[in-house]
C-alpha cells in the first residue's frame, strides 16, 4: 500500500491562495498537499507526520472573532495529531495580530492541551505579498532553510532511502529471466527467498507463525548498517559539535527525559509468547513459591538475602519481585530444546534504587557480588523505576511448571539489555577466587 505523503499541508479555503502555494513549493521541487478546508469533510484522524503546516487564520470567513478561533481550533484538532511534536506552523492571514489572540484563545480553560503545540509559529502577512508568485517564493526559502527543518526532512528521507537499500539488496539477488519482459519466475522466487528467511532466522515454528517479526528481525541489522553507512552528515551539519562549542555539550543534561527515553531504547511493551527472551514476569504466589523452591518467602529473600538487613523497602507497592528470561539468543531463535532460565530481580522505584544502590558505597553495608545494578532507569506506569538482579537465583525448570508459578508477561526487555544482563551473569557464574596472604 502506498504511504500517504503529508509533510507539507496547506489548508485554506481559498483555492487560488492553495494553488499560489503550492506552486511556490513544487519551483522547489517540494511536494504538498493542498486541502480545500470544508466544514462538513474534515479527515476521520489527523494526519501522521506532518512537518510544515500552513493555515489561513480566518477559515470561511467564520463571523466573529471568537467564532473565527474556535473554527481554526476544530481546524488544527482534525488534521494534526495532538502527539506530532516536530512540526512549524504558518499562519496565513491579513492581520498577523490574530496570531497571538489566538495564542490566547488555544491557551483557555478547557482548550489548554487539546491541540498539538508546534515547535514554531510563523506569521505571513497576507499584505505583504504581492500577486506574483515571486513575492512569495523568499519567505517559503526562509522555512524550507530553517535548520531544523532540513534536519527533520533529512533525517526522513535517509530512512526512506535505508529501507529502499535493504529490500534491494536482498531483491537484486533474485534471479530473472533474461528476456526483456518476462517476469513468471520473480514473485515465485521473491516468496521462496524471504519465506526462507523467516524460518531460517526464527525456526520453522517461529517463522511459520509470525514472519512479520522473523523477517524485519533480519532487515533491522541491514537497515542499520546502510543508515549508518550512507555517508550523509545530517547530525553533523545541525548539532555542529566541534571544539569551539565543547563545553555546551559537556552542559548537557536530559535527566528530566531519560528514563521515557530508556522505555523507547530498551523496552518493548508487546510481548509476544509467555516464554519470549527478555521477558519480566511476576510470580503468581511469591511466598509459596519461593518457599517451596528456595525455602524462603520473598520477603527473607528482599531483606536477609538482597539487602543483608540494612535497608528495608518501606511501602510493598514501590517494588515487585520479578523474573527476566535471558538465555542465548541463538537457542530462542532457532528453537533448540533447552530449559527457560530466568534470573530473579527486583523493580523498584528510582528513589529505593538509589538507596539500595548507596549501600555499596560504604564497606560495612556492601552488598554481595552477586547483586547487581544495572543502572537502567525506566518508565513504567508513569513511574521512574529500575531493576536489580541477584545473580545467584536463578530459574531452570520445564515449560509447564514454569507456566504454573508465573504471571502472564508485565513486558520484554530488548536483546542490548537481556544480552549486557547475560554476559554480566555468564561473568558472575564463572568468576575465580585466588588464595592471598
Amino acid at each position: 500500500m502506498l504511504r500517504e505523503n503529508n509533510s507539507i499541508i496547506v489548508v485554506d479555503d481559498s483555492k487560488t491562495d492553495l494553488e499560489r502555494i503550492a506552486r511556490v513549493f513544487n519551483t522547489h521541487g517540494i511536494g504538498c498537499k493542498t486541502i480545500l478546508y470544508d466544514v462538513m469533510s474534515l479527515p476521520e484522524k489527523p494526519l501522521d507526520g506532518v512537518k510544515i503546516a500552513f493555515f489561513d487564520i480566518n477559515l470561511q470567513n467564520s463571523g466573529d472573532e471568537n467564532a473565527m478561533f474556535a473554527t481554526l481550533f476544530d481546524a488544527i484538532k482534525h488534521f494534526i495529531p495532538i502527539k506530532n511534536r516536530t512540526f512549524i506552523l504558518a499562519f496565513w492571514t491579513t492581520n498577523v495580530n490574530d496570531i497571538e489572540k489566538f495564542k490566547i484563545f488555544a491557551n483557555r480553560e478547557g482548550n489548554k492541551g487539546q491541540i498539538a503545540n508546534p515547535i514554531k509559529i510563523i506569521p505571513m502577512d497576507k499584505n505583504s505579498f504581492g500577486e506574483n508568485d515571486d513575492s512569495l517564493s523568499p519567505f517559503v526559502d526562509t522555512i524550507v532553510d530553517n535548520p531544523l527543518v532540513k534536519c527533520l526532512f533529512s533525517v526522513n528521507d535517509e530512512l526512506a532511502e535505508a529501507a529502499d537499500v535493504s529490500l534491494s539488496n536482498i531483491t537484486s539477488l533474485i534471479e530473472v529471466e533474461e528476456e526483456w519482459g518476462k517476469h513468471e519466475n520473480f514473485e515465485k522466487r521473491f516468496k521462496e527467498v524471504f519465506a526462507k528467511i523467516a524460518w531460517a532466522s526464527h525456526g520453522y515454528q517461529n517463522g511459520h507463525t509470525d514472519p512479520d517479526r522473523a523477517i524485519k528481525d533480519v532487515l533491522a541489522p541491514i537497515f542499520g548498517y546502510e543508515l549508518c553507512n550512507n555517508g550523509k552528515k545530517t547530525w553533523e551539519e545541525y548539532l555542529q559539535i566541534s571544539e569551539k562549542n565543547k563545553s555546551f555539550f559537556n552542559s548537557i543534561s536530559i535527566d528530566g527525559i531519560a528514563p521515557y527515553l530508556n522505555a523507547i531504547l530498551h523496552i518493548n511493551p508487546n510481548v509476544y509468547e509467555p516464554n519470549q527472551r527478555g521477558c519480566v514476569r511476576t510470580f503468581k504466589n511469591d511466598e509459596d513459591y519461593f518457599k517451596n523452591r528456595f525455602g524462603y518467602g520473598t520477603v527473607t529473600w528482599l531483606n536477609d538475602h538482597l539487602l543483608g538487613n540494612h535497608y528495608k523497602i518501606k511501602e510493598q507497592y514501590q517494588y515487585q519481585v520479578v523474573a527476566m528470561e535471558i538465555s542465548a539468543a541463538c537457542d530462542y531463535a532457532h528453537e533448540k530444546k533447552r530449559t527457560h532460565r530466568y534470573v530473579i530481580g527486583l523493580i523498584c522505584t528510582e528513589n529505593e534504587y538509589n538507596s539500595i544502590k548507596d549501600l555499596n558505597k560504604d564497606r560495612k553495608t556492601k552488598l554481595g557480588e552477586n547483586v547487581y545494578f544495572p543502572d537502567l532507569y525506566f518508565v513504567l506506569d508513569k513511574t521512574i523505576m529500575s531493576i536489580i538482579f541477584d545473580l545467584n537465583m536463578l530459574i531452570s525448570e520445564e515449560e509447564c511448571d514454569l507456566f504454573k508459578t508465573l504471571h502472564e508477561p508485565l513486558f520484554a526487555f530488548k536483546d542490548e539489555f537481556v544480552n549486557a544482563v547475560g554476559s554480566r551473569y555468564a561473568a558472575h557464574s564463572t568468576r575465580m577466587g585466588f588464595t592471598s596472604f
